[in-house]
């Protein structure tokens, strides 16, 4: 039974990847967000560390996915939202292999400051946003480079 329940849910998941009408609301019935199997293709916003002196990125502090606890998701959903606010004008292509490395090519000074809005907002202090996508590569091979920075924009996110 349960291997049938996990079939139809993986199938309905990927009809409505795909924009078969009538199943978006989907991923409100299902919230495992089968999109981690069929939205490869998709940019993803992550959020990395700015440490101000040395230009470096560093990945944000590990968010366990154990449980039915949200954080991770909840971060995912942040990032994203801070994204679309950030202007234009401070977002700064990457041309460089490692997303770590992009830190290199940002200017300290350009960076947009906003609210969060909340003082428990997952996410606050100086960050990278970075516009990224996974690199799809044919069956059994792996990609050298498994995501490519399209976009970076440096970002003051206050959570007081």
């Amino acid at each position: 039974m349960t291997a049938l329940v996990l079939a139809a849910g993986f199938v309905l998941g990927w009809l409505a990847e795909l924009g078969v009408p009538g199943l978006r609301g989907f991923g409100i019935m299902w919230p495992q967000r089968w999109d981690f199997f069929t939205g490869m293709s998709h940019n993803s916003v992550v959020p990395y560390r700015f440490v101000g002196e040395e230009k470096a990125l560093a990945p944000l502090d590990e968010i366990g996915w154990n449980g039915l606890g949200r954080a991770a998701e909840t971060r995912v959903v942040q990032a994203w939202q801070f994204a679309r606010l950030v202007p234009d004008d401070h977002w700064h292509a990457c041309g460089r292999s490692n997303p770590l490395d992009c830190g290199l090519d940002l200017d300290a000074a350009d960076i947009y400051r906003m609210w969060t809005g909340s003082p428990d907002s997952l996410l606050c202090g100086k960050l990278a946003l970075s516009l990224e996508r996974t690199e799809v590569t044919p069956v059994g091979k792996l990609p050298a480079v498994p995501r490519t920075v399209y976009r970076i924009a440096l970002v003051d996110l206050s959570c007081r």
